[in-house]
């Protein structure tokens, strides 16, 4: 039996049923049909959003810069090798920690994601306010600037985050536990999954984030 069904049954249960509380269902007038948003127009939508975070991104943008040269680091070494794969785009810094620190050192450096301070880029998305928001919250909105913001965080975040490993892996899980964020109410839904699934347990184990993704409502509402 679905959930809606269940919902709605006013039959008599068995000892051994569950008893569903029948739930009124809201009236066309109070609920705003979510609108399916192309990408065309997301894309469109977010170019002033992307214009007007250009000024503060630029200020941090030369930690982020591709390396003229390895830093004395063979581009072909292990240790090379590891930065590349553990981050989303080599830089001079990143390839400087890890000449600092060795190659042991520098992976648990970076699954320590927490302990690493990423403050500017967390200074930077703080203007995206849909970004801690509940469904509830978002609901009243435009859906153009919920997905906006949650593409913006994700380019912010994957330019400038001190956090690579992390952010990598987020990338990884979305792709894996993939949601179209088009679809309808996932419009909505899919912040919640990015912030609570996907970021909660992005460097978890495997069970975790399964379970997770399994209960999100954006989840359910795609599948």
């Amino acid at each position: 039996m679905s959930t809606r069904s269940a919902l709605a049954s006013t039959r008599p249960a068995s000892d051994h049923e569950l008893v569903y509380p029948a739930v009124a269902k809201p009236s066309p007038a109070s609920v705003e049909t979510p609108r399916k948003v192309s990408r065309r127009s997301l894309f469109a939508g977010g170019g002033a959003a992307l214009a007007a975070f250009w000024n503060t991104a630029s200020q941090a943008a030369t930690r982020r810069e591709p390396p003229e040269v390895a830093a004395d680091i063979d581009p072909g070494s292990l240790l090379a090798k590891l930065v590349r794969r553990t981050s989303l785009g080599i830089t001079q810094t990143e390839l400087d920690r890890a000449a600092a620190l060795g190659y042991g050192a520098y992976l648990e450096y970076q699954l320590n994601h927490l302990a690493i301070d990423d403050a500017s880029t967390d200074a930077m998305i703080a203007p995206l306010t849909t970004l801690t928001m509940q469904p509830f919250q978002l609901f009243p909105l435009q859906t153009g600037q919920i997905v906006n913001e949650l593409m913006l965080a994700t380019f912010v975040r994957a330019v400038f985050s001190n956090r690579q490993l992390f952010e990598r892996m987020v990338e990884f899980w979305s792709d894996h536990f993939s949601i179209d964020i088009t679809n309808e109410n996932d419009q909505y839904y899919k912040t919640v999954d990015d912030r609570e699934v996907v970021r909660a347990h992005a460097l978890g184990t495997f069970p975790a984030i399964l379970s997770a993704s399994a209960h999100s409502p954006a989840m359910l509402y795609y599948l």
